[in-house]
């Protein structure tokens, strides 16, 4: 978390230091639509034998895209809407904020675990998505003979 946080912190204090010298925040926007799913991607890299290095500089990147995107929208709201708008304009904003990390974080861990007890099965006998809900993933590796733990990771 430390590498995305430092990277969001960054990229947030860019946007803002490039938003009041240039007065466009659009640009910041495109930005990080672009560099998001890049550091995204190349987070879906990450393997057993992926160096510490890399780990923390695509985290870092994962971080300052998003950090150079988060608050043009909220400059976009305060310099477009009237004044006796903006704050309804915030308030849904920051509602979309917070309710799409919210629905989706919870979607993602169902197919994470979903796909992860199907892909596993063959190797972990009796493995279901409720074993993983209730027992995490660190007691997978209790139910697995120790010359398949490199394959189960």
């Amino acid at each position: 978390m430390i590498p995305i946080l430092v990277g969001m912190m960054l990229g947030l204090f860019l946007q803002g230091i490039g938003t009041t010298t240039f007065g466009y925040y659009a640009p910041f926007m495109i930005f990080a639509s672009t560099c998001m799913p890049i550091a995204a991607g190349l987070m879906t890299t990450y393997d057993l034998h992926t160096s510490l290095t890399e780990i923390i500089l695509y985290s870092g990147f994962v971080g300052f895209s998003g950090g150079i995107g988060f608050q043009a929208p909220q400059a976009a709201v305060q310099t477009t809407l009237s004044v006796a708008d903006v704050n309804l304009g915030i308030g849904v904003l920051l509602f979309g904020q917070s309710m799409g990390p919210a629905v989706f974080i919870a979607i993602a861990q169902v197919l994470f675990t979903n796909q992860l007890s199907s892909s596993l099965a063959d190797v972990v006998p009796g493995l279901t998505p409720k074993f993983i809900e209730e027992h995490g993933l660190g007691d997978i590796k209790n139910g697995v003979p120790m010359q398949r733990w490199d394959e189960v990771l």
